[in-house]
């Protein structure tokens, strides 16, 4: 038989014990008791916000290796892209975009290429070296001898103005003038151009001016599918009105010929003259172009012999300018080369030189206007002359008396 013992009383109640328990213990608000778990868990001295901790799981990096999904892991210090560089004008460095910053290591060919595809062409250091020059693109020095054709259209189009123009005193007194040689944006350049050099513009004007309007891709010079070239964006160009400069049977003359003298999408027809407000070069896209569109037009004249028809010009002109200096270039072919050479300098803030690059400038657009234009619709006329005789030629003679017809009339007699 198991004998059961009998249990001990505790000399505490259960309640006695519970509290010597409480008052064996340091008493603690709940508040403080929160703030020794947070301290716990985030302590003070880690620099970053509470809810970071609960993402830091998911931030870690993936190996691409993992997964064929992932992209290449960019370069851990790239470079920043430089301003300048090399040569004066062009960038030394290309600007990556977010597509290029993923292309790979820093100097794999991989990166390179993409670079090459999506950053700007004419950021490319090397691009008047390669680009240019393998589509047949020169910049001549200012210090060669203009060819005896060009050289006469200069003085042409330095003469004296019929016109009035302001006087030294109201130059001066410009605030907008000297306010751009201290800063001025392009946006700001471009808006004293309008309201102070170029001529208002108007609808009824045979004369076209197009802003900030891409020219036609088609229409750019390129010859070397490698080294391809841009797509020019003007911040000016003038051409013409297709309704107000030429007549009907030149606009239906001009349609038959595929739309070739059709510069950009708001239909410029023939473009002469570009200007750029960032000042850091030369817009030798722009200048090959126009000289590419007035070529197409010679090219079908070459098939036309007509003496009346006198040499058409494809010459143009550009300007590069900032808030204190322009400089103007003229372009032309000569053989198979397109050459560009900077032909006067003008600093705005001088007033004498301010009103010569008003004057240069008014010349050029009245040069387009007048002469220039006289000579295409000349053109237009001989390959609308030139297609009507040889409509007629084409077209069968009149049938003569069959013997059905001689047979009727010894009857009739």
């Amino acid at each position: 038989m198991i004998h059961q013992p009998t249990p001990r009383r505790t000399s505490l109640t259960s309640v006695a014990l519970l509290e010597d328990l409480a008052a064996s213990q340091t008493s603690a608000r709940p508040f403080e008791r929160v703030e020794d778990w947070l301290e716990s868990t985030y302590p003070v001295d880690r620099e970053e916000s509470r809810s970071d901790s609960f993402l830091q799981v998911y931030l870690e990096p993936i190996d691409p290796r993992t997964t064929q999904s992932a992209p290449p892991e960019m370069p851990p210090n790239m470079p920043p892209p430089s301003s300048y560089g090399g040569k004066k004008g062009y960038a030394a460095t290309p600007v990556t975009s977010s597509r290029s910053s993923q292309a790979g290591p820093v100097d794999s060919p991989a990166r390179a290429s993409s670079v090459s595809r999506s950053g700007s062409l004419v950021e490319n250091p090397l691009y008047r070296e390669t680009n240019l020059a393998e589509n047949n693109i020169y910049l001549r020095s200012s210090r060669h001898e203009l060819p005896r054709e060009i050289s006469n259209l200069l003085v042409s189009v330095q003469k004296e103005r019929g016109s009035p123009v302001p006087c030294p005193t109201t130059i001066n007194k410009n605030y907008d003038l000297y306010a751009m040689e201290e800063e001025a944006s392009e946006a700001q350049v471009e808006a004293f151009v309008r309201d102070h050099v170029v001529p208002s513009s108007s609808r009824e004007d045979t004369i076209q001016r197009s802003d900030r309007i891409a020219m036609i891709k088609s229409t750019v010079p390129s010859t070397h599918p490698k080294h391809r070239l841009s797509t020019p964006v003007p911040d000016m160009l003038y051409g013409y009105n297709r309704s107000t400069g030429f007549t009907r049977e030149q606009r239906t003359q001009i349609s038959t010929s595929r739309n070739k003298l059709v510069a950009n999408n708001e239909g410029l027809l023939c473009p002469f003259f570009a200007l750029e407000f960032k000042g850091d070069g030369p817009s030798s896209n722009g200048s090959a172009t126009c000289i590419n569109i007035a070529e197409q037009l010679g090219k079908e004249l070459q098939q036309c012999k007509r003496q009346e028809v006198s040499r058409l010009d494809n010459e143009s002109f550009s300007i590069a300018m900032n808030g204190t200096e322009a400089r103007l270039f003229v372009s032309w072919r000569e053989d198979r080369l397109i050459h560009m050479q900077k032909v006067n300098s003008f600093i705005l803030q001088r007033p004498e030189e301010f009103l010569e690059f008003r004057k240069w400038v008014r010349n050029i657009i009245d040069w387009g206007r007048d002469d220039r234009l006289r000579k295409i619709q000349s053109a237009l006329d001989a390959l609308i002359e030139e297609g009507r005789m040889a409509a007629s030629k084409s077209r069968p003679p009149p049938a003569g008396p069959g013997p059905s017809d001689a047979v009727k009339r010894q009857r009739s007699n």
